[in-house]
């Protein structure tokens, strides 16, 4: 009876010491399966758009809820990406497509129901609203004026500077982005409020600010751009919202320390080369208030991502565009040259303003972390604006 107590005990033993090996291969080979993100080769393009969150070897979602000086030191801020596992073969890209999508509308939702004196419909119909409130737009329906939205009839000699807006609609695409940023800033708890000072940084002829002034008149609404005869030509047009023509390097010296409670910035360091665009982080600090947020968008890899999809960037530039974020974390090219964009010269023969590019990293060791202005992230959507462009939201350490 003991000799088979014994047999048995020892089968147990070695069940033990056999099991936890194989249970934990099981469970290794279980992660990979469920952790380890697809990839997609840069020079394929897939049949359709993947549904799938990005991973950690392209970019990092979510960073810790404190930005503290340690994080200078860590791998997270330093080391470039082609040192981590599985990122070396081919530069492999992963597909990285955003499941951050809009979670308001709170912007469409405050201006239709003022318009019209009816309650908007839900989120999820939002764009139903923003179509009957283009309508209006289109029509110059006096419920629209009568809230501060004023219809732009722009000149015809193309002298005044629209983003190319895809086929969508102007005013739709305006309130669209208008709850993008809105959307934003709520993620980092931070809404306009009344007597704040809200700056729209690059915001051209104002077609979001006036959005935003309909929205909440009784927050102060300006608007920064380089290009001259735009801002002047807005200033005449949108008396809701007031104009600066901006230099293409700070200081901006209309703006004095902690104007604003809000900045925002859509698509803007998406064209600064590495020193404009520490530069202008730097005077986004100056002249935000503390606990003042900051909002902006810029490629990175979920835009070469994008690029292969809609040949918006050609192959030899996507690229090389992907092993300088790999290696550096930040490229540039000088898309525009020395003529510079929209009749506005760059001063340093195209070495301003371009194509640019940098990922969270970059911005971690070179912006969070400076130890003159120093920043905290609130929220990181990879390619939230429009599965293209990376969306981040700072604020100012008090």
């Amino acid at each position: 009876m003991f000799a088979e107590n014994h047999s048995l005990l020892s089968l147990m033993v070695r069940g033990i010491y056999v099991g936890i090996p194989v249970a934990a291969v099981l469970i290794i080979m279980v992660g990979r399966v469920v952790f380890t993100p697809n990839v997609v080769n840069i020079h394929q393009v897939p049949e359709k758009v993947p549904e799938q969150n990005c991973g950690p070897c392209v970019v990092r979602r979510h960073l810790a809820p404190e930005q503290t000086q340690e994080q200078t030191n860590s791998v997270w801020a330093n080391e470039p990406r082609a040192t981590e596992p599985n990122c070396t073969n081919d530069l492999k890209l992963l597909c990285a497509w955003s499941t951050d999508r809009l979670r308001t509308s709170v912007v469409t939702s405050m201006v239709f129901r003022k318009a019209t004196g009816t309650a908007a419909s839900s989120h999820e119909r939002a764009d139903f609203d923003r179509g009957e409130l283009n309508k209006m737009y289109e029509s110059a329906d006096p419920r629209l004026l009568k809230v501060g939205i004023v219809k732009l009839n722009f000149p015809t000699d193309g002298n005044i500077h629209v983003i190319p807006m895809g086929g969508e609609p102007y005013f739709h695409r305006s309130l669209r982005d208008a709850d993008m940023v809105l959307d934003g800033f709520l993620r980092g708890d931070h809404a306009p409020k009344p007597g704040q000072k809200w700056l729209d940084f690059g915001g051209s002829h104002g077609r979001v600010a006036q959005v935003m002034a309909a929205a909440y008149p009784e927050t102060s609404w300006s608007v920064c751009d380089p290009i001259a005869d735009t801002v002047k030509w807005a200033a005449a047009h949108l008396p809701a919202v007031s104009f600066t023509v901006m230099d293409q390097m700070p200081p901006m010296s209309g703006y004095r320390d902690s104007t604003f409670s809000g900045i925002y910035a859509i698509s803007i360091w998406s064209h600064y080369s590495k020193v404009p665009a520490l530069a202008w982080f730097e005077e986004m600090h100056r002249i935000l208030e503390p606990g003042g947020l900051l909002w902006f968008s810029t490629h990175g890899f979920q835009a070469v991502n994008y690029a292969t999809l809609e040949a918006a960037v050609l192959h030899p530039r996507r690229e090389e565009m992907v092993k300088e974020l790999y290696h550096s974390g930040h490229y540039y090219y000088p898309m525009f040259g020395a003529a510079g964009d929209w009749n506005s010269p760059d001063g340093e023969g195209g070495a301003l303003w371009g194509f640019g590019a940098f990922t969270p990293e970059w911005l971690t060791k070179y912006v969070l972390n400076a130890p003159d202005h120093p920043w905290r992230m609130e929220y990181y959507g990879p390619g939230a604006n429009e599965n293209h462009q990376d969306v981040f939201v700072l604020s100012k350490k008090k």
